[in-house]
């Protein structure tokens, strides 16, 4: 099911950002995506699978789970916020292999579509987004969602009763 639905918004964030109409269709079939597009009209269709979506909300319930002391709503609260600040993510990793492999294909097919700077800053672009997207940034939210939701109510609590043991 998330699949499904990773492809249906993945699809349409790509056509909206493609520089020319190549992409016809992007499926799942048990749990793979496939991008199916038409670089020119005198050639074959080509397709491409994308093999980099990985469900991440596993390693986020991880450690969210492992941070003792928490209360479940809370716990509950930062996951599903959590969800919903990975989607995106791997979202933008999904858009950039697909104008990466575009920008790749294109060239070999029908000359430069996209200047050297747009393809090798897309290839950079997918290379540090699988390897960031797949650890560091359920982390990164773990870590800002805990600290704003436990730790910045701890520390404004203190400062409230200093400032009103100040004032006595």
């Amino acid at each position: 099911m998330g699949a499904k639905i990773f492809a249906y918004s993945g699809e349409k964030v790509v056509k909206l950002l493609e520089k020319k109409d190549t992409t016809k269709k992007i499926i799942t079939q048990d749990g793979e995506i496939f991008v199916f597009f038409h670089p020119s009209p005198g050639n074959e269709p080509l397709s491409t699978q994308f093999k980099y979506y990985t469900f991440n909300g596993v390693f986020l319930l991880a450690l969210i789970m492992a941070v003792p002391g928490v209360n479940y709503k809370l716990r509950l609260k930062i996951l599903l916020i959590g969800f919903i600040l990975i989607f995106p993510f791997q979202l933008l990793l999904f858009v950039v292999f697909v104008l990466n492999n575009y920008a790749k294909r294109m060239m070999i097919r029908d000359g430069f579509l996209y200047p050297d700077f747009i393809r090798y800053s897309l290839s950079y672009g997918q290379k540090i987004l699988i390897r960031v997207e797949g650890q560091l940034v359920p982390i990164i939210i773990w870590g800002g969602l805990f600290y704003y939701y436990k730790w910045h109510s701890t520390l404004t609590k203190r400062i409230k009763s200093r400032s009103s043991e100040n004032k006595t």
